[in-house]
Parts: structure tokens; sequence; C-alpha cells
């Protein structure tokens, strides 16, 4: 996965997630492998969910 296709892959997890990125988080991301990447994008989307949802209840 080539730089400009990471960075889409970003945007479009920002968007479908409702969260924005730091500049920081993005720099770290662009650092791993593509599998870290694609297991890292993952892992803080299941993190998203679980936090939004306590209790049965939106946060």
């Amino acid at each position: 996965m080539n730089r400009l296709d990471r960075l889409f892959a970003m945007q479009s997890w920002s968007w479908a997630n409702d969260c924005h990125l730091r500049m920081s988080e993005k720099v770290r991301l662009m650092s791993l492998s593509d599998q870290e990447f694609k297991d890292e994008l993952d892992r803080m989307t299941k993190e998203i969910k679980e936090s939004r949802y306590v209790n049965g209840h939106v946060n």
C-alpha cells in the first residue's frame, strides 16, 4: 500500500467513524507495515464503537 492509499484509507476511516485523527497518529500509522496499518485501523474502529455504546446506550 503506497502513501497515497494510506492517506485515503485514513480519511475514509475518519469519515466512517466520525472521528478525526491527530497528525501524530497519522504519522505513527504511516510508519507501520501494511498489515500492521490495517490491523491498527480495525483495532481503532472496535475501540471507537465500544466507547460509543456503553450498557446499550449511545454516549
